[in-house]
């Protein structure tokens, strides 16, 4: 079930529209056109951070978990805003929120909304963030606009940047996933 209308083909007059729409709001804007230039910005991370990673297609495909690993960063999954919220391998009786969330977008309108399951509403509404939230968005991601569908009251919806957060959304126009 799909909580989007149709999407809408990404080509270079829509990246410079949405670009300007999303800066409007706030939003940081990085434009990666294949694997290799995701990777390199990855690496950009600090070393040895705390990183929350959600349900992203993006960070399994491209092994960033791997990669964040071996830099030394303490990795908590599918960490949805709240502090006591983990689904990882490990055991943590507490953990601190993560300096840096790394997700997908499941869905951008052409206003600049974002559409974020792995970000609860709750904690958007109460301001929990971490320091920096990256998000990335393939070209089959964007839309006019959101269908109301059951359950979408209990997702994420980013209409501007938080204040207290460094947001980047990172557009990928040569992946559909």
């Amino acid at each position: 079930m799909s909580e989007t209308k149709e999407c809408i083909k990404l080509d270079s007059g829509l990246i410079k529209q949405l670009t300007y729409t999303l800066k409007e709001k706030g939003f940081k804007i990085l434009i990666l056109n294949n694997e290799e230039e995701v990777i390199e910005f990855i690496h950009q991370i600090p070393n040895d951070v705390i990183i929350g990673l959600g349900d992203s297609i993006t960070t399994c495909t491209l092994k960033i978990r791997n990669i964040l690993s071996r830099k030394g960063s303490l990795i908590f999954y599918g960490w949805n805003g709240d502090i006591h919220y983990n689904r990882s391998l490990e055991t943590f009786e507490d953990h601190p929120v993560p300096e840096y969330f790394l997700t997908r977008v499941n869905a951008i309108t052409l206003k600049g909304n974002l559409l974020i399951k792995d970000y609860s509403r709750k904690a958007i509404m109460e301001n929990h963030f971490p320091k920096n939230i990256i998000a990335f968005a393939g070209c089959n991601r964007i839309v006019g606009e959101f269908r109301n569908q059951p359950g979408m009251n209990k997702y994420g919806v980013f209409r501007e940047k938080p204040s207290s957060v460094d947001f980047t959304v990172v557009l990928l126009p040569y992946i559909t996933y």
